[in-house]
Formats: C-alpha cells, sequence, structure tokens
C-alpha cells in the first residue's frame, strides 16, 4: 500500500505542491518589492495566501508552464537514455560521459555561486546565474547515478552519494533552493518595474476625498473641514490620490509622486472615501 501510495500520489503531489509554494513565493516577493519602495510592510495589508498565489498566475503561468514541460522532456530524455540508448553506448564512451557530466554540473555550481571567485568575475546576471546553478544540481545526481550505475573506478566513493533516501533529500534540497532562489530574482524586478510604472504614471491614480475618523495630522496634509460626528469628530481631506485599496487598508499620497510619502488608511478609520471627477 505505501509502495502504491508513493507511485501514484508522489508525482503528483510533489509537483503541485512545489507549484503552489512558488506561487506564494514569487506574489511575496513581488508585492514586499513594490510597497518597500513606497515604505510600505506588506503585513498591513492583509493579504491572504489565496491573495498572493491568486495573483502570481497571471505572470508566472508561463515560466511554470515552460518548466514544467522541461522537466518533463527532460524526464523523458533520461528514461530513454536509461533504458534504450545505454544498453546500446559501448562501454568506453560510457567511462568518459558520466565525468563529463558531473564535472560540467560542479563547474557550473562554482561558477555561478556569486559569494564566491568566478561569480563575480564572469559578471552573470544573478537571474541567469540562478537558473544554470539550478539546472546543474539534477546533472550532478544524474552523473552520480551513473557512476554509481557502471563499473567505474570512482563508484564506490559515489555510491552512497547517489543512493538512498538521506541523497533523495539532499539534493531534492538543493534543487528546491535553487527554484525559490530563481523565483526571488524573477520576482524582484516585476516589482521594480511596478513600482517605477505607478510612479512614472503617477498622474493617472485618482483623486479622492476622503472623510475619515482620525485627524491624519502630517505635513502638507491639511483637512479641509472638521465636523461633529456624535461623541467623536469627523475630518474630511479633499487634495489625496489613490494609490492601492487592499482589504485592510487605502494607500493615499498627497505630493506629486506617491514614493515621497504613502498614507496608511486603515478601513475602520475610514468613513467615506469618494472618487472625484477631474
Amino acid at each position: 500500500m505505501t509502495r502504491v501510495l508513493r507511485d501514484l500520489f508522489l508525482p503528483v503531489l510533489v509537483p503541485s505542491s512545489t507549484a503552489i509554494a512558488l506561487l506564494y513565493y514569487y506574489g511575496l516577493v513581488r508585492t514586499a518589492t513594490f510597497y518597500g519602495r513606497f515604505a510600505v510592510p506588506v503585513e498591513v495589508l492583509g493579504l491572504t495566501t489565496a491573495d498572493l498565489v491568486g495573483q502570481s498566475l497571471d505572470v508566472f503561468v508561463h515560466p511554470l508552464r515552460l518548466g514544467f514541460v522541461t522537466a518533463a522532456l527532460v524526464t523523458l530524455l533520461y528514461k530513454a537514455c536509461v533504458l534504450y540508448i545505454g544498453p546500446r553506448v559501448p562501454p568506453s564512451y560510457g567511462k568518459w560521459v558520466d565525468p563529463a557530466m558531473l564535472t560540467t554540473g560542479l563547474a557550473a555550481v562554482v561558477a555561478t555561486d556569486r559569494t564566491y571567485l568566478l561569480g563575480s568575475a564572469v559578471g552573470l546576471d544573478p537571474l541567469l546565474a540562478s537558473i544554470i546553478w539550478t539546472a546543474a544540481i539534477p546533472v550532478i545526481w544524474f552523473a552520480l547515478t551513473g557512476l554509481a550505475m557502471r563499473n567505474h573506478p570512482i563508484a564506490a566513493v559515489v555510491r552512497p552519494l547517489a543512493r538512498g533516501w538521506l541523497s533523495l533529500a539532499v539534493f531534492g534540497t538543493l534543487f528546491a533552493l535553487g527554484l525559490f532562489v530563481t523565483t526571488a530574482f524573477y520576482a524582484r524586478p516585476v516589482g521594480d518595474q511596478s513600482a517605477d510604472r505607478a510612479i512614472l504614471f503617477a498622474g493617472d491614480h485618482p483623486s479622492v476625498t476622503v472623510v475619515t475618523r482620525i485627524n491624519l495630522a502630517i505635513d502638507d496634509v491639511a483637512a479641509t473641514e472638521a465636523f461633529p460626528n456624535g461623541d467623536s469628530t469627523l475630518y474630511r481631506y479633499s487634495d489625496l490620490k489613490l494609490l492601492e485599496a487592499s482589504r485592510e487598508v487605502y494607500l493615499l499620497y498627497a505630493a506629486q509622486r506617491p514614493d515621497d510619502g504613502v498614507i496608511i488608511l486603515r478601513n475602520s478609520d475610514v468613513f467615506s472615501i469618494r472618487i472625484r471627477e477631474e
């Protein structure tokens, strides 16, 4: 029963769980990068997991689709090599194919690690470097597996590294780490570009009139009117622009550009908000 569950559910559960985690992480990094440009903590937005995953689908669906197709093709190619091509390849060729793959994978890991010698020297783009590093991990795994299966002089050394749950966990963790690092490098520029557009087209943000239960008391933001409302006082502000509205807060600004200062106004403090006709 355990083997049936492993064979049937793991091939579906692991990729789908990884995809959801990557979508969530992409949404989180992109959102944090965007709002970080305006000094707004992402925690105040009240975004749920569904919000972060959902907003990632439109942008991230094509890289995910490409990744799954590539992974499927690589898996099929590997199976074909093992089942059909491998037995027909002369042993003399096999002796250098696996060491060459191992050397290439290790060289890629070292060359793209920007904290070591070659990473800064070659000047690779961080996103490209992380993609190469991630792709190198399964190459190293395949090479070690091939060396362990062949009658190679170093087979006894690499066999413990290529077999067993511990080996699978180590390489799986490294591969997952590469995926998440790649996702972060992909998400940050997208968040920065969205923030640049919000700043560049600040004139397109709607002007709003806001009535609040609190006096904002911020420089260059003066209430146009204050009037009693039962036991409290309401304040009307007419010279504000709306950057974003979420489930928990309104993000407003009074300056020419949103990066000059954003007002975080909780929904519970807003009595009414109305978009003004220009």
